[in-house]
């Protein structure tokens, strides 16, 4: 299973294997938080070092794509600990006007992953949390990050590891405002650009000449 947050609602989500051999998501149920983090503990104890990782999407990611994307890494990883991630409102559309409407959506999840962090950071038990975030979804994680590092600075260097994947964020906010602060947080910090994300294109198409650190072509 794994438990995802959105703006409002704690879910448990529930997964089984079909003979084609893709992830499916089978069915949703709300649990308080408190029931969430009951079944995180009992997931991470069983874990051979406690580990848990959060998954945060991109632009363009329905509800269900992400919750299948979860577990499509937690399969393909092998990941011995909780699979987590948290939703934030995206209208999971390919357009300009989607993409603007992700943007401010994406800014208001700011506050609400902070608190989730947190949340995870101190009520699950968990030795080794890895952070793991697509582009636009990138944002809120840094930006999230940071608010963890400002509001709680006895978390420095609790996260294991920060991996972000072609972040849309722009070049001079990251290296100047986020940066800094992810690597207070976390023990390792990774960042994959990319020459030919789609994602990264639309950006560049509704932001111009603003360079995105994620951005790796010429």
């Amino acid at each position: 299973y794994t438990v995802p947050m959105t703006t409002r609602k704690l879910r448990k989500i529930e997964f089984s294997k079909n003979t084609t051999k893709h992830v499916v998501l089978h069915k949703v149920n709300t649990l308080s938080w408190r029931g969430v983090a009951v079944q995180l503990k009992d997931t991470i104890s069983k874990a051979s070092c406690k580990n848990a990782f959060v998954f945060v999407h991109g632009y363009n990611f329905a509800f269900k794509d992400a919750a299948r994307r979860t577990a499509q890494i937690h399969h393909d990883l092998k990941f011995d600990g909780a699979p987590i991630f948290f939703s934030w409102p995206s209208r999971g559309e390919i357009t300009l006007t989607s993409y603007t409407h992700d943007e401010t959506n994406a800014k208001w999840s700011y506050s609400y992953l902070k608190k989730f962090l947190i949340q995870i950071a101190t009520d699950t038990q968990a030795d080794n949390i890895y952070l793991v975030a697509h582009s636009m979804g990138t944002r809120v994680l840094s930006n999230a990050v940071a608010g963890v590092m400002s509001e709680r600075p006895d978390l420095k260097k609790r996260f294991k590891e920060i991996i972000l994947a072609a972040p849309d964020i722009d070049a001079e906010v990251f290296i100047n405002d986020l940066a800094p602060k992810l690597v207070e947080a976390s023990q390792n910090t990774t960042l994959y650009a990319s020459a030919d994300d789609r994602a990264l294109k639309t950006s560049s198409q509704v932001h111009g000449s603003s360079a995105c650190v994620g951005d790796d072509g010429e």
